[in-house]
């Protein structure tokens, strides 16, 4: 599967259109892809968000995430901290700056 980075379109394989340049006494064939929606060669490989399942850019999946997924993770983490006291916070934080500090130590 295969991703425009200008349009966001979704395809099997980028349309591919050839091109001949002077070579010697004769062309020189050379194909080149371009996005079967609106033209662009600004195409790469997509990989499905392993949450969702939407297609997402290889140069954009770094978590196995699309933006939406990391988007809500990171609203579901803030829901969750918002519903916590100043103490439980306070333990929290002093629980793992701790568990970073020995990690760091090992």
């Amino acid at each position: 599967m295969y991703i425009c980075k200008e349009c966001g379109g979704t395809f099997d394989e980028p349309n591919v259109i050839p091109e001949f340049h002077p070579a010697g006494d004769g062309f020189v064939r050379e194909d080149f892809g371009y996005c079967p929606y609106c033209g662009s060669s600004a195409w790469e490989q997509a990989y499905p968000c392993l949450k969702c399942g939407e297609a997402v850019a290889d140069s954009d999946y770094f978590f196995h995430l699309c933006r939406r997924c990391e988007t809500e993770a990171k609203q579901g983490l803030q829901d969750y901290f918002d519903t916590l006291t100043k103490e439980e916070l306070d333990f929290l934080s002093w629980e793992y700056d701790s568990v970073f500090e020995r990690s760091k130590a090992e």
